[in-house]
């Protein structure tokens, strides 16, 4: 009899640490996803800015939404538009960016960063991408 309580207690304590590892799992593949859609629309937005650089105004900024500057997603990456307002109590992310003229040759070339983090999170959970392009013909 007591060997068959000790048994029990041996296979109720392995499947709590099962269970446990399944939440973890669970959390970390929620964790992945996030970071790439993150990762997604930011290259998206990069991409769109890269392809239209010329006629891109210059400013912006990654710690707060700048009108012209960042736009709003939900968590299949849809942006969210009510008409020309954002619609941000909808949002899942929050997308940011900046186009500055490159320090070293200002008439030539920019940066552009895009920051796109989670709604309601902290910087530092966000994704970053930073590219400089050339702008106008060579």
């Amino acid at each position: 009899m007591v060997e068959a309580i000790v048994a029990t207690l041996v296979v109720v304590t392995g499947v709590i640490g099962v269970a446990q590892l399944f939440v973890i799992a669970a959390r970390a593949n929620d964790r992945a996803r996030a970071v790439t859609m993150a990762t997604i629309l930011a290259s998206d937005k990069l991409e769109q800015l890269s392809g239209a650089l010329a006629s891109t105004p210059t400013g912006g900024s990654l710690a707060s939404n700048v009108a012209g500057f960042f736009d709003a997603t939900d968590a299949e990456g849809r942006v969210l538009r009510s008409g020309a307002r954002l619609r941000l109590d909808a949002a899942a992310l929050v997308r940011r960016w900046t186009v500055e003229p490159l320090a070293a040759n200002p008439a030539r070339a920019a940066v552009i960063h895009v920051v796109v983090m989670p709604r309601g999170t902290r910087a530092a959970e966000a994704v970053h991408v930073v590219t400089v392009r050339r702008v106008g013909v060579p």
